[in-house]
């Protein structure tokens, strides 16, 4: 799939399955099928700063 538009679905899943974060990202892969996303920009109606990333959460 080298220069192609593809749409993503991003999850972060924490304990029990749930969804803490889903945004999605329409993006371009490169010429050997690979793609470049930044959790956190795509487009989402969860709040990516409630998820717990820091040392020991």
């Amino acid at each position: 799939m080298s220069n192609e538009t593809v749409a993503l679905q991003i999850s972060i899943v924490v304990e029990m399955g749930d969804s803490a974060c889903l945004e999605f990202h329409n993006t371009q892969t490169n010429k050997f099928g690979l793609v470049d996303v930044v959790i956190g920009i795509g487009v989402s109606a969860y709040d990516l700063s409630i998820v717990g990333c820091g040392l020991g959460e």
